[in-house]
């Protein structure tokens, strides 16, 4: 048992490494940042305490799964990984940040009644996210390029909008929707393991080839027109507290700070003029 522990607690260890080291690399390659970047606030360390523990947590999982082999207790295995970016490391970031802005989140309770931990961030990004799939790891990250070139206006309007995600539990539904993914894939895989004694070579290729197309459709395009809805219930959320006008107008200020990135968006958000008209369509009082 001893010995399973400590594969686990190396499994886990690996896992959060190698999410910390493709991060730093992607970043120095391509100069774009990852959640987990974000979230790491430009340190260059290792965070060895958040990845200690969450090594524990992976070898007492495995260390059951393989005492009891529990197919409930495997699948809670596999999606710890999940668990890890929804929950995990938005807590250690809250808990741990030296950058916290005092001002912002006393605005955030006064408009919204929810006490959140806002975090100012030196990494080199400008955009703003919302964080953690539970109360407790709650968490809204700015840029600091954000904070210095909008108004304070576009700014409350920001805050506003991920306040929209958190209060709509949009990172909750996202984050179970993971786990259900989860659970389908591994339910596939023991399928095919079970099915594939009697399989031809093609007939194993065809298995593979399917389900790597489910596991794809289920994880990344099924989530799109939800995405999508989340940016827009959030866009009414923050418009019906700031009000229809100064929301649009930090739009086109942030569009135009991200050099039209907003204009031309990405797979998973609507874009600006989709917003735009959407607010407009909205009867916001």
């Amino acid at each position: 048992m001893a010995l399973h522990f400590l594969i686990g607690c190396f499994i886990g260890f690996s896992i959060c490494f190698s999410q910390w080291a493709v991060g730093k690399a992607i970043a120095f390659a391509f100069g774009k940042t990852m959640d987990s970047a974000i979230l790491d606030e430009g340190k260059r360390g290792i965070p060895l305490l958040e990845f200690a523990l969450f090594s524990i947590l992976f070898g007492l999982l495995y260390m059951l799964s393989v005492r009891y082999d529990s197919n409930f207790i495997t699948i809670i295995l596999i999606s710890s990984f999940t668990s890890y970016k929804s929950i995990l490391k938005p807590f250690f970031c809250a808990l741990q940040s030296r950058n916290r802005n005092a001002l912002f989140e006393q605005y955030i309770l006064a408009k919204t009644k929810m006490q959140v931990v806002v975090v100012i961030s030196p990494v080199k990004f400008i955009n703003a996210y919302a964080f953690g799939a539970l109360p407790f790891s709650r968490l809204i990250v700015m840029s600091e390029q954000l904070v210095e070139q909008l108004t304070e206006t576009d700014i409350k309007a920001v805050l506003l909008h991920e306040m929209g995600h958190l209060k709509g539990k949009h990172l909750l539904q996202l984050y179970l929707y993971n786990l259900f993914t989860v659970f389908m894939y591994y339910t596939l895989v023991m399928y095919f393991f079970r099915s594939s004694m009697d399989f031809t070579i093609a007939e194993k290729f065809s298995c593979i080839i399917a389900g790597g197309a489910i596991f794809g459709l289920l994880a990344y395009f099924i989530p799109v027109p939800m995405m999508k809805k989340f940016e827009y219930d959030a866009d009414y959320y923050a418009a019906k507290i700031i009000g229809v006008e100064h929301y649009s107008q930090m739009l086109q200020n942030l569009d135009q700070l991200t050099q039209r990135a907003l204009t031309h968006s990405d797979f998973y958000h609507p874009n600006l003029q989709q917003r735009l008209n959407k607010l407009k369509d909205e009867d916001i009082l």
